[in-house]
């Protein structure tokens, strides 16, 4: 099998593992700082005006900054792995 790969091609796949493990990384990141965030505003630990001192304040803050963080690595990762994907697509057609 690795008679017929040539070098682009196994570029490409290289690209398409290590973009799918980052994606899926992404996700469930997302998915981990989103249930912490959403658990903690049915708590009611929403900081206000007067908690912007207090260490609720911060991780709030860290936790929707994760989930930021999270949501940007999967839509960047989807869009690599769907090129390097449809370019081994074409390739294989060829």
């Amino acid at each position: 099998m690795l008679m017929n790969l040539d070098l682009k091609k196994i570029y490409y796949y290289i690209i398409a593992l290590v973009t799918f493990i980052i994606l899926i990384w992404g996700f469930i990141d997302f998915a981990s700082s989103l249930s912490t965030y959403l658990v903690d505003r049915s708590l009611g630990v929403v900081p206000d005006k007067t908690a912007m001192q207090t260490e609720d304040y911060y991780q709030g803050k860290a936790v929707l900054d994760r989930t930021v963080d999270g949501l940007t690595r999967a839509i960047i990762a989807g869009l690599v792995f769907g090129y390097a994907k449809m370019k081994l697509k074409k390739m294989e057609e060829v």
